[in-house]
Order: C-alpha cells, then structure tokens, then sequence
C-alpha cells in the first residue's frame, strides 16, 4: 500500500524478504531447536533413557480423529468464522480504494490501523 504504489509491485516484497531472511539464517546459526516432545511430561522419562520421540502424523490418525462427530463440529464452526476474515484482509483495501474513494496509501493505514488495534 504505501512503497507499491511509489515504485512497483515488487518492491515491497522485497522490503520483506530482506529482514526476514537475515533474521532466518540468524535464527539457525544461533538458536538450537529443542529435541521434539522435549516439553511434554509424560516424554520426560523415555527422552532421559535416551530413547527419541518418533510419533508423527499420518493419514490412518486423521481419519481416527475425523471419525469422531464432535471433531467435525469443531471443524465446521471455524470456517464461518475464518472466511470472512480472509476477504476482508484480502478485499478491503480495494474496496476503500475504489468504493469510498481513499488513495491506496490512506487505505493501507486504515488497515494498518485496525491491525494494531
């Protein structure tokens, strides 16, 4: 909203990668990440017997979880819920732009402004 409109598209994308790699490649030379289940108590014992936690995801746990109804109730309210917040962050600039006459700039702050609460 504000560097795009000033030079191109691109720009702005770039801005943002930028820090964030550097911050990226910072982060995996510096920071160890913690053997997975490391946090969980009931791992505690196996990981100090120096056994690894080795559980994942597959295909056969989610249809186990899918199967039971109240996981679909859980399931189904989200999405009422998130679709409307995916269009406005998506659609709302335009629409202040184009419908009630904001330069993109302006539109770009109002969001800006909602999104700092």
């Amino acid at each position: 909203g504000l560097v795009g409109p000033a030079t191109n598209w691109r720009l702005p994308f770039v801005i943002l990668a930028a820090p964030s790699l550097l911050l990226a490649l910072l982060l995996l030379f510096t920071v160890q990440e913690p053997p997975r289940g490391a946090f969980e108590e009931a791992l505690r014992g196996q990981l100090a017997a120096g056994a690894a936690y080795s559980e994942s995801i597959s295909w056969r746990k989610v249809r186990q979880l899918l199967a039971i109804p109240s996981n679909w109730i859980i399931v189904l309210q989200g999405l009422p819920g998130s679709l409307p917040w995916g269009v406005m962050a998506t659609y709302i600039n335009d629409y202040l732009h184009l419908n009630q006459g904001y330069s993109v700039e302006r539109a770009t702050v109002v969001i800006l402004m909602f999104g700092l609460g």
